[in-house]
């Protein structure tokens, strides 16, 4: 795990403390945009939140989906289940063992999961989300980046990341690819009241 969990920042592994910051920060524009412009919910998808924390983001998505959300955190999971418990399925699991199910899914994505995990971790995310895939699915990741001209200010967010394993885009992109074929890819610096840098992917399934 490539993530830093003492100190102040052990305070956000609790699921209120990671909500009240969110709301401090003004993240909601953010998350809408994430779910409106590139996750693209569709009516009957079902939609996978790989990593989902306690699970806000579904107040963005409509309620006509079929939506499971999996967290390694039981924290998390109980969150969830007592904000959201009639929106979907919240099971404390890894990618692994959901796969081994045989599930399979129109969408799934990754909100603020990949830069707190190691290369080898996520390369095994990537194969086990393309595994879970109907054909024509995506999968869908939004995470901080270091990237080229950015602010000196959205560096220093990445520093300052609870998550250990903030990346460049082609970092990103060269463990994306080791599991898909077809990748698109955005940086993105305007999406925060504050100069924050992040990088999107678009994963298909071919």
């Amino acid at each position: 795990m490539a993530q830093t969990t003492t100190g102040l920042r052990a305070i956000l592994s609790q699921p209120w403390a990671y909500e009240l910051l969110q709301t401090l920060l003004g993240t909601g524009h953010m998350r809408r945009v994430f779910i409106k412009d590139y996750v693209r919910p569709f009516a009957g998808a079902r939609i996978l939140d790989l990593g989902c924390g306690p699970a806000s983001l579904i107040e963005m998505l409509p309620r006509d989906i079929d939506y499971t959300g999996i967290d390694l955190s039981p924290d998390y999971i109980a969150s969830a289940k007592a904000n959201y418990g009639d929106r979907g399925r919240f099971q404390v699991m890894d990618a692994a063992s959901l796969c081994a199910t045989g599930e399979t899914f129109d969408i799934i994505y990754s909100f603020g999961m990949l830069h707190h995990i190691d290369d080898d971790r996520c390369r095994h995310v990537f194969e086990m989300a393309s595994a879970m895939l109907k054909p024509g699915g995506r999968y869908i990741t939004f995470d901080p980046c270091y990237a080229e001209g950015q602010h000196w200010f959205a560096r220093k967010i990445g520093d300052w990341d609870r998550g250990d394993a903030v990346r460049t885009p082609d970092a990103y992109m060269t463990l994306a690819t080791s599991a898909f074929t077809k990748v698109d890819h955005a940086v993105r610096h305007d999406l925060w009241f504050l100069p924050v840098s992040v990088h999107l992917m678009e994963c298909h399934k071919q």
